[in-house]
């Protein structure tokens, strides 16, 4: 073990010493490159210089047309150690950085090169007016007429590119680093490559598509305008419209994960408990919403449902006028959609319930109420918790359901995406995703302490293949009818979307079906 570790220690060594040779070499050659264009941008801007009387009109034309430089003119060169005689010309404040530093060291070096018809790049960086980190160069202005030096022309750069191309290279090389160190561990040092490399890179997923996303989004949330500040949190904190928005947003996800819940656990109940009929159509039924494309069941919402639905225009007629916009509407729509998810959780968990422990207690002469009560309910407990929980994230972060159906209600995620892409501002859009998280979150901890305060452990060999009906049959008719039920519309909303391929709009389905009802 120690040998080997020592030869990984090498292997890095050596990784290390190439990787900083390679990265030494890119990022002297690209500020090489970058320096080389402004120093050619300097001569060709320099070499227009004007007559002295065109000098103002000419700095004006070059701050109108020049966008990634400033300039400024000085017509007394100083001597080293004096101070300038006059206001610079040219960009204000390039001008007062000029002036105000004119006895220091790298100006004074950079006047005299200009005084010597050389052009001079300051080695360090400086700031001018608010913006930092700007490059200056001082090239002497020559007339081309008489061929003497008239003066001092002092250029700034924003060095905002080779910031940025050095922060993406920095995280290039350090992102190679790790990875090569990953690699190298695994192959010289870990006992199963394999399931090392799965982990890590499950591990670099989550890192990229979780972690950085969530980091960046909270980052955002606290910048304006490139600086640090609180402004975006107490306006969102403090705006009636974003909390309701939030509230608007619990609600829908409350009543979601609630009703989606009940529906969930009531196939999964019937389909592993029950000696219900036709099990195969109800299992596949209650996967289908999961499969089909979002927009599916909203749109065939709207077309029966909606102002100008086929089902309520037939409620007008006979005196009844119905709505599904807003939270009802939303409910219902999300309810359908989503219980799939609980149902799935839930069958898994009842599944995994020894039917045994059912069969003991009906023995032990307990009703099927009883039984329920006390062993399979409690028993599925922590399914219907994470069921719960899983539906409650997913009605949240749902964006287009609400988009059609939201109405006058207010939700996060729709308040979101209208900050990033209607108001463009991106850092309101990162706190409310960042508000949105907030109660996904304690409902999470909420559900993980909850089931950690009590044990649902039972202690058994293979769960018995047998199912215990724990329904009479009046009761399982009743839950097998409310399922049928369900069922049924979920066929109608499909059967829309099928009808809708036949025809150009949906008005005309609508009106084939007024001329057969009653007329008032």
């Amino acid at each position: 073990m120690n040998k080997r570790f020592i030869n990984f220690l090498l292997t890095m060594l050596f990784v290390i010493l190439v990787g900083a040779w390679i990265y030494t070499s890119v990022k002297d050659e690209f500020l090489k490159q970058s320096r080389a264009a402004q120093r050619r941008t300097v001569e060709t801007v320099a070499a227009g210089y004007p007559e002295p009387e065109d000098v103002e009109d000419w700095l004006k034309r070059l701050a109108e047309e020049a966008n990634e430089y400033k300039v400024a003119f000085i017509s007394e060169i100083p001597m080293p150690g004096e101070k300038l005689n006059e206001t610079p010309k040219g960009d204000k404040d390039l001008a007062v950085l000029t002036e105000n530093f004119a006895l220091d060291p790298e100006f004074s070096k950079g006047f005299d090169n200009a005084a010597y018809e050389e052009i001079y790049r300051s080695s360090k960086n400086w700031t001018v007016g608010t913006k930092e980190e700007q490059a200056i160069f001082f090239a002497p202005a020559v007339s081309l007429k008489t061929h003497d030096i008239e003066g001092a022309l002092v250029f700034a750069f924003n060095t905002d590119g080779e910031q940025n191309f050095m922060r993406m290279l920095n995280t290039l090389f350090f992102g190679a680093f790790i990875l090569f160190a990953v690699v190298i561990w695994q192959l010289m040092l870990s006992r199963d490559p394999i399931v090392g490399f799965a982990l890590a890179g499950l591990f670099l997923m989550t890192l990229v598509f979780v972690a950085y996303p969530l980091f960046e989004a909270l980052r955002l949330s606290f910048i304006e305008n490139g600086n640090f500040s609180l402004s975006i949190w107490k306006t969102i904190l403090n705006s009636e419209g974003y909390l309701s928005a939030l509230w608007g947003s619990l609600k829908l996800g409350c009543w979601t994960a609630t009703f989606s819940t009940i529906v969930g656990f009531l196939f999964a109940f019937v389909v592993a408990r029950t000696n219900a009929p036709c099990k195969k159509l109800i299992s596949t039924m209650g996967v289908l919403p999961v499969i089909s494309p979002p927009f599916s069941l909203t749109l065939s919402i709207i077309l029966l449902f909606g102002n100008n639905g086929l089902i309520t225009r037939w409620l007008r007629v006979i005196g009844l006028n119905f709505s599904i916009y807003g939270l009802p509407g939303l409910v219902l729509v999300q309810t359908m959609g989503m219980f799939p998810i609980a149902f799935l959780t839930l069958s898994g968990v009842l599944q995994a319930i020894d039917s045994t422990y059912e069969e003991a207690s009906l023995n032990l002469s307990a009703g099927r109420f009883k039984t329920f009560s006390s062993i399979t309910f409690p028993l599925s407990i922590p399914g219907l918790l994470s069921a719960w929980l899983l539906v409650f994230t997913t009605s949240l972060a749902d964006f287009a359901n609400p988009l059609l159906l939201a109405g006058d209600l207010k939700v996060l995620s729709l308040e979101s995406y209208i900050e990033v892409t209607g108001m463009n501002r991106l850092g309101h859009g990162a706190a409310l995703s960042i508000l949105l998280l907030l109660p996904t979150l304690t409902a999470f901890l909420a559900q993980r302490f909850w089931v950690a305060k009590r044990s649902y452990v039972t202690v058994t060999g293979k769960p018995s293949g047998r199912i215990t009906e724990l329904t009479t049959p009046l009761v399982r008719r009743i839950l097998t009818g409310i399922i049928f039920a369900i069922v049924f519309m979920l066929i109608l909303l499909y059967g829309t979307i099928f009808a809708g391929c036949f025809v150009k709009t949906g008005a005309l389905i609508t009106h084939s079906v007024l001329k057969i009802l009653p007329k008032q």
